[in-house]
């Protein structure tokens, strides 16, 4: 009985564990370069472009950043972009958390490059 008791207890503690690790946000350590701002896509995403014209798209940025993308004056000015990936809860149409995840770029710090 007993031994039944302590492999039951060890079942729930392992389920519990695995359950609280799998609901953990992913973040992926920072990455800073600069960029210079191309403005916002029709999805809504933050444009920039290194010196190869590659491009980066961010999907949002964190509050604490004082510099507003909305501001057309900024397209074409260089910054020194830093941001994590993060994982984010998906919705639907209507608002509603679909249980799915994906991965986005997220700023977290941005200062304009003087030239």
């Amino acid at each position: 009985m007993k031994t039944t008791f302590i492999k039951s207890l060890f079942l729930v503690l392992f389920i519990t564990n695995s359950a609280f690790s799998s609901h953990q946000k992913l973040e992926v350590k920072s990455e800073k370069k600069t960029l210079i701002f191309q403005g916002i896509t029709v999805d809504d995403n933050f444009k920039f472009i290194d010196e190869k014209q590659v491009e980066f798209l961010f999907y949002d940025v964190e509050e604490e950043v004082e510099i507003s993308l909305y501001d057309e004056e900024l397209i074409g000015v260089a910054f020194e972009v830093e941001w994590k990936e993060v994982s984010i809860y998906v919705t639907d149409e209507n608002g509603e958390n679909t249980e799915e995840t994906k991965i986005i770029k997220r700023i977290i710090s941005l200062k304009e490059v003087q030239k």
